[in-house]
């Protein structure tokens, strides 16, 4: 799922991207309240695709980054770290409050509708975001591309070259730019990382909720709770 954002938001713009991925994922617990009843595969397949939730994260980076770069705002830039470790501390934050949620509504209104609570504040984000402003850079690089598939190649390059893009690289864009010259590294690394770290992410995931509760008969409730001071 990841790997196909990536142009799909390259071809239809980082607020589009949010939008889907966001709706995606609030569509996805939708049917995840119901997909118990259609057996194990369809349940799998559903909770798979619920990773455009994930996803969102990545096309959320690419926005604010671009965003703030167009800004050109001194101050803005000395604070970057801090606005970025602000957007990023809501999975924390995000994962205690859904634990402390889940905690209180299961007994309610069961796992199902615990999953339709869920998406609804997914849906209330993917409305919001339609009225993002798209960022600069890429309404550049549409400009460009636009201009190539019209046969306006002096144009396309007078673009690239007045807004300091490299033509080459726009010419050679896609995932496979990412594996190439001064990014091929960056990639690596950062994959690496991102990897290793969803490694221990997942497994506490498992050993905090189902192994404790078969294993060790720990309840759902005092499971969850687990789950909670891990996040503080």
């Amino acid at each position: 799922i990841a790997l196909a954002i990536g142009p799909l938001v390259d071809r239809l713009g980082r607020r589009m991207g949010i939008v889907i991925t966001v709706g995606g994922a609030a569509l996805c617990s939708l049917l995840t309240a119901v997909g118990g009843a259609w057996g194990k595969g369809a349940l799998t397949a559903i909770r798979s695709v619920a990773g455009l939730g994930y996803a969102e994260q990545t096309v959320n980076a690419t926005y604010l980054s671009e965003l703030y770069t167009a800004l050109d705002d001194p101050k803005l830039n000395k604070r970057k770290g801090f606005v970025y470790s602000l957007v990023q501390g809501g999975w924390p934050v995000g994962a205690l409050v859904a634990s402390a949620l889940t905690a209180i509504l299961m007994p309610i209104i069961g796992w199902q509708g615990s999953f339709i609570f869920a998406a609804l504040p997914s849906l209330v984000i993917a409305v919001l975001a339609l009225k993002l402003k798209e960022t600069p850079q890429f309404q550049v690089q549409k400009k460009i591309q636009h201009l190539r598939e019209q046969g306006q190649v002096a144009e396309a390059r007078q673009v690239a070259q007045d807004y300091q893009i490299s033509w080459e690289e726009h010419h050679r864009g896609g995932i496979a730019a990412a594996f190439r010259g001064t990014s091929l590294r960056a990639t690596l690394v950062l994959g690496a990382a991102v990897l290793i770290n969803w490694f221990a992410i997942q497994i506490f995931s498992v050993l905090g909720t189902t192994v404790i509760t078969k294993t060790h008969d720990v309840s759902f409730n005092n499971s969850l709770l687990i789950l909670i001071l891990s996040n503080l």
